[in-house]
């Protein structure tokens, strides 16, 4: 077999039989059934080391396994999936739909207008989410806006504790310098989602 190979020893294709051959290329014969397990040092097939990891490319020169790493790029990643990580947590509270927020905070102020009100309204016509959900989630206005303003105080124990730990973590993952520094957050936060 004749094994075609560029300057800096990389096998870049092979033939079985001579052929026209390639002229670009340094070429050297040899006996091996996957040419692309080897690369050529000083004139010799030689095999590769198993490689550590699918980030980790070949120095020909040095014969060693060179971790290609890219902290930019892994901080970006990690950051996106501490935010998604988060962002399900928030969702074991509330619901995640456009617009929703504007629906939990018209149904806070409107559960406090209703309940600062003496006598109780007699409709609900000043309030049309209370309007459309009695009968739904409670028999009464007064129980729906007490369960409102119940939902609303425990978000704001949630929610402040959600983003501060979000903010932390992506501190972290700032303050991260190196590949295993960037695993350590990525472990803290598959440990904290699994909570």
């Amino acid at each position: 077999m004749i094994v075609y190979y560029d300057n800096e020893g990389r096998v870049r294709h092979w033939r079985t039989s001579e052929g026209e051959p390639d002229t670009t290329l340094n070429r050297i014969e040899a006996d091996v059934k996957e040419p692309y397990l080897y690369y050529v040092k000083d004139g010799e097939l030689r095999e590769y080391p198993p490689q550590p990891g699918h980030d980790w490319e070949f120095d020909h020169d040095a014969e060693e396994w060179i971790h290609n790493f890219d902290l930019e790029a892994e901080q970006r990643k990690l950051i996106g999936e501490i935010n998604t990580a988060i962002g399900k947590m928030r969702q074991a509270h509330i619901t995640a739909l456009p617009g929703q927020e504007m629906i939990y905070t018209a149904k806070e102020a409107e559960a406090k207008a209703y309940l600062a009100e003496d006598p109780e309204p007699e409709d609900l016509d000043d309030y049309p989410f209370l309007a459309a959900e009695v009968g739904v989630t409670a028999e009464t206005p007064y129980q729906l806006a007490q369960i409102w303003l119940y939902m609303a105080s425990e978000w704001r124990t949630v929610g402040p504790q959600l983003e501060n730990l979000r903010l932390a973590l992506i501190g972290d993952a700032e303050a991260a310098t190196t590949p295993e520094e960037v695993d350590q957050v990525r472990v803290a936060v598959e440990a904290v989602v699994s909570d």
